[in-house]
């Protein structure tokens, strides 16, 4: 993994942009490089519907300024290369008193939970997520179906097996 800023694979500004109408308030960002995609050809992600998550995104942009420098740093200019954020996260929770367990992973399963949330099919999920196993379907889940589920099983077991 490099551990240097790399313009032609890094986020930078430019590769975020903000979409906002009278009825929409968006972001488009250019992903350069991603595991999903052998042929680095890079693909446009849209992300719609979180006002507050356009809120900071904008003021951070707005503190920020343009250039084609990375575009998240520490306060110090350094850029905050991915092998430091599940590292610069865990500090962080733990810092607030949080205890927690994130890794990188985490953010690819927080992913493959929300987007059939937000109307994604499993199908896609699992090709664009590169998921080999069928686990991701477990993460598609809405707990309230698998303890409904659970329920089910219990209920059956108990009155029919046991």
């Amino acid at each position: 993994m490099n551990s240097s800023f790399d313009p032609s694979v890094d986020l930078t500004p430019a590769d975020l942009q903000v979409i906002s109408t009278s009825s929409l308030q968006s972001f488009r960002v250019f992903i350069k490089c991603a595991k999903t995609d052998p042929f680095q050809c890079g693909c446009f992600i849209c992300l719609f519907g979180c006002f507050s998550l356009f809120s900071e995104l904008t003021s951070y942009l707005h503190l920020h300024g343009p250039g084609i420098g990375p575009l998240f740093i520490f306060q110090d200019g350094r850029p905050l290369l991915r092998a430091l954020l599940p590292l610069v996260l865990q500090s962080t929770l733990q810092a607030a008193g949080i205890p927690s367990k994130f890794s990188g992973h985490s953010f690819r399963i927080g992913a493959a939970t929300t987007a059939p949330q937000k109307g994604v099919p499993d199908h896609l999920i699992k090709t664009t997520s590169c998921w080999l196993s069928e686990v991701y379907l477990f993460l598609c889940t809405p707990m309230d179906a698998i303890l409904s589920a659970a329920g089910r099983i219990s209920y059956y077991y108990d009155t029919y097996l046991n």
